[in-house]
């Protein structure tokens, strides 16, 4: 159940930074000047925000094997 939040939660986090609003700018150029169909620019982009969410779970995975060295909030505290 764990690696479904953190799925669900990195969508959330792609949603934010911005990937669903590059896809709206850039697929009209794709079509417009590259000739793409409107299926494959939503391909292009639909594969983006499904690999993002997985490759996450590994990830965290690899975190765990690793030990984390410094937390993120780390980096601002100083």
């Amino acid at each position: 159940m764990r690696k479904y939040i953190t799925v669900f939660a990195s969508f959330v986090i792609m949603l934010c930074i911005g990937s669903v609003y590059a896809w709206s700018i850039i697929a009209s150029e794709l079509i417009e000047k590259f000739r793409f169909s409107v299926s494959q620019s939503q391909m292009i982009f639909g594969t983006q925000i499904a690999i993002f969410p997985v490759t996450m779970i590994f990830v965290g995975q690899l975190g765990k094997r690793i030990k984390h060295k410094f937390h993120f909030s780390e980096l601002f505290s100083r």
